[in-house]
């Protein structure tokens, strides 16, 4: 089995907490920094219930969120559900203005391109934008000021 492969593997075996905390490493290696792992039980690989899974503080004071999924099935409709739930300030405790950037992490490896297309669609009314996969871990990737990314 080729190193990749073995990667790619690996991955697809992550629970939700060990996908996490993989994310959180890679975007801090990204140059994310002032990290809080909202949806993670301290000490431990265990998910806890909230939105976002992450966030982050930018240089400007104003937030990034970073979200999750390790989630097979219908994924098309959990990623807009879970998008969805960054711009409400009853989930996230915060104003939808005061949000700089989303990044979604995702296992999931048979995106469609009709299923592309409706994310598109859908995030294209807050210029939203589908960055590329990065290696194996894809990520859809909201952001304020720059929403002229292309797939």
């Amino acid at each position: 089995m080729s190193k990749l492969t073995d990667i790619k593997y690996r991955i697809d075996q992550m629970d939700g907490g060990e996908f996490q905390n993989l994310c959180d490493e890679y975007l801090t290696c990204r140059g994310y920094r002032a990290q809080y792992p909202f949806g993670m039980k301290t000490g431990t690989n265990k998910t806890a219930k909230g939105n976002p899974d992450t966030y982050f503080i930018g240089e400007d004071g104003r937030y990034i969120f970073a979200m999750y999924t390790t989630q097979d099935g219908d994924f098309v409709n959990k990623a807009i559900a879970d998008l969805e739930k960054c711009f409400d300030a009853s989930k996230t405790g915060l104003e939808p203005e005061k949000l700089e950037e989303i990044v979604y992490c995702h296992t999931y490896g048979r995106l469609s391109a009709g299923g592309a297309q409706t994310l598109r669609q859908n995030f294209r009314t807050r210029a939203a934008s589908i960055l590329r996969r990065p290696q194996y871990t894809a990520y859809l990737n909201w952001n304020r000021r720059n929403s002229q990314r292309s797939v």
